[in-house]
């Protein structure tokens, strides 16, 4: 009875507050992003949020058992039921066993996933959001309206179904100006019956086309997994999982020897998490 009491408390506080850390989290993120992520179809935008909230909620989970093993440990001082645990045999060191469980199974959950759910991954599912939010603006650009993103301007004179008509279009030394253009979606446009003026070596060279299809790359090239940042984060991932046993450790031995009041329960989670976020990032810098 114990021992499942005490395997429940940690197990549901300490995902708990790794999951609401998560959500402030992403709660920064939909400021941020609030017009990305709502401007785009419900499906696209979940996927992203849940991709978040998972990966965040158990990088968070080291902090969450020490959440929670402080919080478990002071209950049981504050209820008065050490004394009583003790008297029927039970051992600090077999409630220690209790508390570590929960903490060894979340250590194998973060292991699990170690591989799959990554920050470099929460990175490319961001950047795949951004161009599908240009490529959605672009795509119900209205007439006469100029259009920027980074170091490209578009400008139509006029929209139908089959694209634009009298398009001004610049990215960095290059401008186009078309009859027509297409825009093909993931930063691809084709325009028909135009001029093309590029600047090479201080000289402006214009050429006329009939035809021509620019591939910006602009993020194309950097949307795709980078193997060193995935590496770093798989790594990151596997030190992390091997701090969750010694942070429910640490809080419930400490608590147990040293706290005697609420608010010294509370600055004593504090403490341990930026503690335990300080060092993760000293590993993430030295990866």
């Amino acid at each position: 009875m114990l021992r499942s009491l005490i395997v429940w408390k940690i197990t549901y506080i300490a995902y708990a507050t790794a999951f609401l850390i998560a959500f402030l989290l992403i709660a920064i993120q939909i400021f941020r992003l609030g017009n990305i992520i709502f401007g785009l179809p419900p499906s696209t935008s979940l996927s992203f949020l849940l991709l978040w909230l998972g990966n965040y909620s158990l990088f968070f989970l080291p902090d969450g058992v020490f959440a929670a093993s402080v919080i478990t440990a002071f209950w049981l001082k504050e209820r008065k039921l050490l004394h009583v645990i003790y008297s029927f045999g039970i051992s600090p060191k077999r409630l220690l066993l209790y508390v570590l469980l929960p903490s060894l199974l979340f250590t194998l959950l973060q292991l699990s996933f170690s591989f799959t759910l990554h920050e470099e991954k929460v990175a490319f599912t961001r950047k795949s959001l951004l161009l599908k939010h240009k490529d959605r603006l672009i795509e119900n650009l209205p007439p006469k309206t100029f259009f920027r993103t980074g170091n490209v301007v578009i400008y139509a004179e006029n929209k139908g179904r089959g694209g634009f008509r009298n398009l001004f279009f610049k990215s960095g030394n290059l401008t186009v100006l078309a009859r027509e253009a297409v825009y093909e979606g993931n930063e691809v446009f084709t325009f028909y019956r135009g001029s093309l003026l590029t600047r090479e070596s201080g000289k402006f060279l214009l050429t006329e086309f009939e035809k021509y299809r620019l591939d910006l790359k602009e993020e194309s090239q950097r949307i795709g997994y980078r193997k060193e940042r995935v590496r770093r984060g798989i790594a990151m991932n596997l030190i992390n999982s091997l701090t969750t046993v010694p942070m429910g450790a640490l809080g419930f031995l400490i608590t147990l020897r040293f706290i005697s009041s609420y608010l010294r329960s509370y600055y004593l989670i504090a403490v341990g998490i930026v503690i335990h976020q300080l060092l993760m990032m000293l590993v993430k810098l030295s990866l």
